[in-house]
């Protein structure tokens, strides 16, 4: 297992979250959530990006794309590509009038990756979301989402069986009461099945809860388990 924590960990900008999460002895890498890339967000992040990549080396750094992907957010990976191991990006949405938005979704992701290299992680968010993208890209990498699948009723270990090889990532949380992001309790029916997969050495699992506690508590209930 190749553990990773968000950069949501407590109040403040990417780089505090950095500093936090260096102090976790466990902690191998972190995901620079870059959700939103607008006015204040854009100016911090570009500001922190330098000072990330000075002091996170040793880990292993990524970084979630914004949803939508735009031709405006090159300008992240212009700033992070010296030290992004990795880049998370969620599906184009379907729907009535998407059907351009999915085309020009797919046509961005292969010219970023001609440039940048194969560093980029379809997430799982829906079923037909996430296939309708991986059909256009059928060889681009993919990040689970426990979560994600479990709102949906399907088994993550089921799911990542028939993709192995092709899975590089997990969005590792617990989903109680119709939520995502919960943490681990480690008692869940779900997560045993799962454990071969976390357990690989290959595979990273970022712990996707948002909070110190949650991460430092969801850890120490899969370190318990048999």
């Amino acid at each position: 297992m190749r553990p990773s924590v968000p950069s949501w960990l407590l109040p403040g900008g990417w780089l505090a979250n950095l500093r936090a999460a260096q102090a976790l002895a466990w902690v191998g890498g972190m995901e620079l959530l870059l959700f939103s890339f607008e006015a204040e967000d854009r100016e911090l992040f570009l500001k922190e990006s330098p000072l990330i990549e000075a002091e996170g080396r040793g880990l292993d750094l990524g970084v979630h794309l914004p949803d939508p992907l735009l031709p405006a957010h090159r300008e992240i990976l212009e700033a992070t590509a010296r030290y992004a191991n990795y880049y998370v990006v969620h599906p184009a949405r379907l729907g009535p009038g998407r059907a351009r938005e999915s085309e020009a979704f797919a046509s961005s992701l292969e010219s970023l990756r001609r440039d940048y290299g194969d560093r980029f992680l379809l997430e799982y968010t829906n079923r037909a979301d996430f296939e309708a993208a991986l059909a256009a890209l059928p060889d681009l990498g993919v990040c689970a989402d426990s979560a994600h699948l479990l709102a949906e009723g399907i088994d993550p270990a089921a799911w990542l069986g028939a993709r192995s090889g092709q899975v590089r990532e997990i969005h590792l949380n617990g989903f109680e009461d119709g939520r995502a992001h919960r943490p681990l309790r480690g008692d869940e029916a779900w997560l045993g099945p799962l454990l071969p997969f976390l357990r690989d050495g290959a595979m990273r699992v970022e712990f996707e809860v948002f909070s110190l506690a949650g991460v430092e508590a969801s850890y120490q209930a899969l370190k318990e388990l048999p």
